[in-house]
């Protein structure tokens, strides 16, 4: 889920042991409908997303939603024991992917969607869905859409004379140019361990192609390859000159207020910083695909969230009314315009208004999600929580220079091979 992914402490084994119990719902609240929804970094957001049900409540007399806004730590308390009673949320926000919502899929505790899905004729992107698909069942509606690639700075590159990099060159020769004239060229930090795996997701995306990264999600090719150990030695040894000092003790937000304050000129992560950018940013930014030796730069595509139901439900109706609401052309535009994220459907946001930064992205989101372009993966949110605990400090690892970048990718493989019982 964006800037911080929603993990299941303990790993999936957890889920089958935590319990809750609480008082059932009664008649007087046959149409409220319980949303239990990550708090927001930007507050903000929390009232747009207030605004925003606040309208589907007017479209829908008599209907109510009930938000419980938690933060992300309370969230990974809580959510389990409250999905197992007779009194938790009805819908809720949460990751993606197999080490995530398919956790809590494996632990039945998710609401079948996908005759919601056909009923309704959800437009939602094909590879969209597949990230909510488990065991041949549709368990989510996919949020938004998002993209990881390089912001930049277009004021600093304009007055160093630089050009967008197209290769990893290229992208060497301008960070060279950077710090000669004491500019830090990259605002990275990895104190925050999840944010390691963007670089290590978009890094290996360009250099092997999607294709290539699909596979080693899926299992049919092995990620311990000369090809991956060179990419993560570039990445995270290679190129520690252009980081800040320390990156390890770097948080993302201390990095970003590099990147805001002109001290750095790129900052690599993904499109849910776009509205935060708009708002901070007191210069042009711009944005493009993490650079490659000879293969031409992708960018790397997944979900941010997806909206889920509980199998506890005793209104399964009305939730799955909300989540038509959230499939609606209209809200879509709202999505867009307002929060500034991706929807995960089609959205003809020709009349929108919204930066020329957020129009580039758009075009390449909708090449991406309709199948048009090819795309690499967000790695991590693709994978079992089994090989995240393997990358997330193995990429610390990497760069403190604790562990060498063919043991750590030799880690990552026997993680994956473990997990399919080899």
């Amino acid at each position: 889920m964006s800037r911080t992914p929603v993990a299941i402490a303990g790993a999936a084994a957890t889920l089958l042991l935590l319990a809750g119990c609480s008082a059932p719902a009664t008649q007087d609240d046959a149409q409220t409908l319980k949303y239990l929804f990550v708090q927001p970094e930007n507050p903000e957001t929390l009232d747009l997303v207030k605004a925003d049900i606040a309208h589907f409540e007017e479209l829908n007399p008599g209907v109510k939603v009930d938000m419980d806004v938690v933060p992300f730590d309370t969230l990974q308390s809580v959510l389990v024991p409250q999905l197992r009673s007779d009194s938790g949320p009805d819908v809720f926000i949460y990751d993606p992917g197999p080490g995530f919502a398919g956790a809590l899929a494996d632990a039945g505790l998710l609401y079948d969607l996908t005759d919601a899905f056909a009923d309704n004729d959800w437009q939602t992107y094909q590879f969209a869905i597949d990230q909510v698909t488990f065991d041949g069942k549709i368990v989510g509606v996919p949020n938004e859409i998002e993209e990881l690639g390089v912001f930049y700075n277009k004021d600093l590159f304009a007055e160093h004379g630089l050009e967008v990099p197209t290769s990893i060159d290229e992208l060497e020769d301008a960070s060279k140019s950077l710090l000669d004239d004491d500019i830090v060229p990259f605002a990275f930090g990895a104190l925050d361990q999840w944010n390691g795996s963007h670089s290590f997701s978009m890094s290996l995306s360009s250099e092997l192609g999607g294709d290539a990264v699909a596979a080693i999600v899926d299992g049919t090719q092995p990620i311990d390859t000369p090809e991956t150990v060179a990419t993560v030695e570039r990445t995270f040894q290679e190129f520690l000159p252009f980081y800040p000092e320390f990156p390890t003790a770097l948080s993302y937000d201390d990095a970003l207020s590099m990147f805001y304050a002109g001290e750095a000129a790129m900052l690599p992560t993904g499109t849910w910083m776009v509205q935060d950018l708009s708002a901070n940013a007191d210069f042009e930014v711009g944005f493009f695909p993490y650079p490659a030796t000879e293969r031409q730069a992708i960018f790397s595509a997944g979900l941010g969230s997806g909206t889920f139901v509980s199998a506890n439900t005793k209104k399964p109706e009305l939730a799955v009314k909300f989540l038509d609401y959230l499939q609606s052309e209209e809200r879509g535009l709202w999505q867009i315009e307002n929060l500034q994220t991706i929807p995960a459907y089609p959205v003809d946001a020709s009349g929108a208004d919204i930066s020329p930064l957020f129009q580039g992205i758009l075009a390449d989101a909708a090449g991406v999600a309709s199948g048009d372009g090819e795309f690499g993966l967000n790695i991590d949110v693709r994978m079992p929580a089994s090989f995240n605990d393997v990358l997330y400090p193995g990429i610390q690892a990497v760069l403190t220079g604790t562990q060498s970048s063919a043991d750590f990718v030799k880690d990552l493989q026997a993680a994956i091979d473990a997990e399919a019982g080899k």
